[in-house]
């Protein structure tokens, strides 16, 4: 016995795509990479190329407390904030933004996301509001990003 049926389950993946063209309207900036290393496997300063996409998005700030944002160093624990950034699956396959097996075409390791001016990296990442057999959301936890100094 099925509880929901096909039709109910398109309905649902309409509603959350009308609400993801409702909601989603925070401009962020995708850096996408797209050179590490030079000819000689040089990986200086300069070497780095990014490619940056402008995204709509929808941003959950503070959403989770128990996300583990304190990472232990020499000087005690320094916070790293985290945000959620949520892409709706549909908007990104008409971006072309989509692998074949329907995955988000980032490079978790190196890619970042600016929003509102500071940047953000990949924290971890997963597909969410599944519709029967496919899942409609992109999450990903990003944690602000910390150039180390030296000092």
């Amino acid at each position: 016995m099925q509880l929901i049926s096909a039709n109910q389950w398109a309905s649902f993946r309409q509603a959350i795509n009308a609400a993801s063209d409702t909601f989603n309207n925070e401009l962020i900036e995708w850096k996408h990479l797209i050179k590490k290393l030079d000819y000689f496997g040089d990986d200086r300063e300069g070497n780095t190329e990014f490619e940056t996409i402008e995204l709509l998005a929808l941003i959950q700030y503070n959403a989770w407390n128990v996300l583990p944002t304190d990472r232990i160093n020499v000087d005690g624990i320094t916070d790293k904030d985290t945000i959620i950034i949520i892409l709706n699956k549909d908007y990104l396959r008409g971006l072309d933004l989509l692998d074949t097996n329907g995955n988000f075409k980032f490079n978790p390791d190196f890619d970042r996301f600016v929003v509102k001016g500071v940047v953000f990296k990949n924290g971890g990442d997963t597909q969410t509001a599944q519709a029967y057999d496919d899942t409609l959301l992109q999450y990903i936890i990003a944690i602000k990003d910390e150039l180390e100094t030296g000092r």
